[in-house]
């Protein structure tokens, strides 16, 4: 009879810490680690004060110094943990059957999960004392500044959730080939494609649809994950460290795939990426742990516990619960979003009363031939205003409506709009994507007062050009109408068109641009309507280029 799990410490977690920790092998390769770990802190230290030596700001120097020892420090565990970790239990079972002793442990009472654990807990419990072994080092970054405790916790954690990742890979190999060679090979293959694979599928899916993926895309990959966790640094460092001009900032949102905005630093937003790499992770680690359960028992391999479908039923109702739709705060706002009615923010939308109301035209860039045109017209029981407009070359011609409204937290906001193009010239939206004979523009505030534009464009002329604005923050694709007919244009969320889900908490201003040389405009029934709760979309949020981060010049060639 086999015992699942002993009252007593595991034998087999027992008798590998023995053989691990015993003999001067291991303390001397603790040693190299902590030599190697001094002579590249001062070389940090180095790094960081020569950085900073012409600063002004004398503040500036202790930060800089912390955070470069930080970082370095913390990427140098992490490559030290790629390089050993898999190495380490890619032998573990494969050891056993090598040397032939893997009967004699199978016929004691312990319990596969048992085995599996205890040669798990050995390597893992090396790993975490070489990850230990950098506090001190850590701890100079802490006193010299720019570093907060949640920041070690949060990068430390980090280190041992990939440590225990990779332990499993090499110690399912193990089990599976049964060669330590050849689970060796497997577990540093794996761990190439984990690295470098997903940024290969970044790159082409951002060739491929010419705009830059979700960084989402690259949660496999341990050095984006750790990059978007130390990228918080910028919240206590101070103003200049973390500019345009700075090295350590820019490669760390490179790295984590985040996006950057082409006019100012302070702007960037980014996913929590390290977050879904947790929960990928956890699941990664899961199934090779239960893959590897079978391949230890002699007979009936393949046959299922009830804790094992009691684990996989737990995952498939948790991970949509915490990262995918079926959030409880998600489904709370989306159900207040389809009972609760919604607000008009607009005044005159349907243009009843006199344009100049609330409505005010103008021409606001490039040199018109003749007069813009803006009229007032009915058409059957829907009235609209028709704007006509030439010029000898490119200019704009907005229609804009001041709102300034403030909404409370949790409020969606949608776009409603009719609109008819009669002529346009040129074909689609332009080289860069911001000449649609019709953009729409609603300028709002976020919760942190961050100002945002999200813009839509409309067009008749088919052609070359880009489907999206270029150099806008939301880049919903164009939407092409038929000449002289009406078409209904109704908006998702506006909120939810960004690489980072925003939360809109002041709407400014509503603006409608005709562009180009030569375009004749009509728009009718515009809504601009607030909604208490947020709704789920989920085509949009499965859908896996659904919200690109916006970053202008991101890619060579203009990706």
């Amino acid at each position: 009879m086999k015992i699942p799990f002993s009252t007593a410490a595991n034998p087999v977690l027992v008798k590998e810490m023995r053989g691990r920790m015993r003999g001067a092998r291991a303390y001397i390769f603790l040693t190299f680690i902590l030599l190697l770990l001094g002579a590249i802190s001062y070389g940090l230290y180095r790094l960081g004060a020569l950085a900073v030596q012409s600063s002004n700001n004398p503040s500036m120097i202790g930060v800089a110094i912390g955070q470069t020892l930080f970082v370095g420090l913390i990427y140098l565990d992490l490559l030290i943990i790629c390089t050993i970790t898999p190495a380490l239990t890619a032998g573990a079972i494969s050891g056993e059957h090598e040397r032939r002793t893997f009967d004699l442990v199978a016929a004691t009472p312990l319990h596969p999960a048992s085995i599996l654990l205890g040669k798990l807990g050995a390597a893992l419990a090396y790993v975490a004392l070489l990850i230990l072994a950098t506090v001190p080092f850590l701890s100079l970054a802490y006193l010299f500044g720019g570093v907060v405790l949640i920041d070690l916790i949060q990068a430390l954690g980090l280190l041992l959730g990939v440590a225990l990742t990779l332990c499993l890979i090499g110690l399912f190999f193990s089990t599976l080939l049964r060669r330590t060679g050849p689970a060796i090979a497997a577990s540093y293959v794996v761990l190439t494609l984990l690295v470098f694979g997903d940024w290969v599928l970044y790159i082409v899916i951002a060739m491929i649809s010419r705009r830059q993926p979700p960084n989402w895309i690259l949660a496999l990959n341990p050095f984006s994950a750790l990059a978007s966790a130390l990228v918080t640094l910028a919240d206590v460092a101070p103003a200049g460290f973390f500019s345009s001009s700075s090295v350590l900032m820019p490669l760390l949102w490179v790295l984590s795939g985040g996006a950057t905005d082409s006019f100012s630093m302070a702007n960037v937003r980014v996913r929590p990426l390290w977050q879904y790499t947790v929960g990928v992770y956890a699941v990664l680690g899961i199934a090779l742990y239960l893959l590897s359960l079978p391949w230890l028992q002699p007979v009936r391999r393949w046959r299922a516990h009830a804790r094992t479908w009691v684990i996989i039923l737990a995952l498939c109702l948790a991970l949509p619960m915490i990262y995918g739709p079926l959030q409880p705060q998600r489904l709370w706002a989306a159900l207040r979003w389809a009972t609760m009615p919604a607000r008009e923010l607009l005044r005159n939308g349907t243009f009843a009363a006199p344009l100049e109301t609330a409505w005010s035209a103008a021409i606001v860039a490039g040199v018109r031939t003749e007069p813009t045109q803006v009229n007032q017209l009915r058409e059957a029981d829907r009235a609209f205003i028709r704007v006509r407009a030439a010029g000898a070359s490119n200019a704009e011609t907005q229609v804009a409506q001041t709102l300034d409204a403030t909404l409370p937290s949790e409020t969606g906001v949608q776009v409603r709009v009719r609109v008819r193009i009669h002529k346009q010239d040129g074909t689609r939206c332009g080289e860069q994507g911001d000449q649609c004979p019709l953009m729409l523009t609603v300028n709002f505030s976020d919760e942190k007062n961050v100002k945002h534009n999200w813009v839509q464009g409309f067009y008749s002329a088919p052609g070359n050009g880009w489907e999206y604005c270029r150099n806008c923050e939301s880049r919903q694709t164009h939407i092409r109408v038929t000449p002289g007919e009406w078409y209904t244009f109704e908006s998702a969320n506006l909120g939810d068109a960004f690489a980072v889900p925003l939360a809109p908490r002041v709407i400014h201003s509503l603006t409608f641009s005709i562009k180009g040389r030569t375009a004749e405009v009509d728009v009718a029934e515009i809504s601009v309507l607030a909604r208490d709760g947020r709704p789920l979309n989920l085509r949009d949020r499965l859908n896996l280029l659904a919200t690109p981060t916006p970053s202008a010049g991101f890619f060579p060639g203009g990706f």
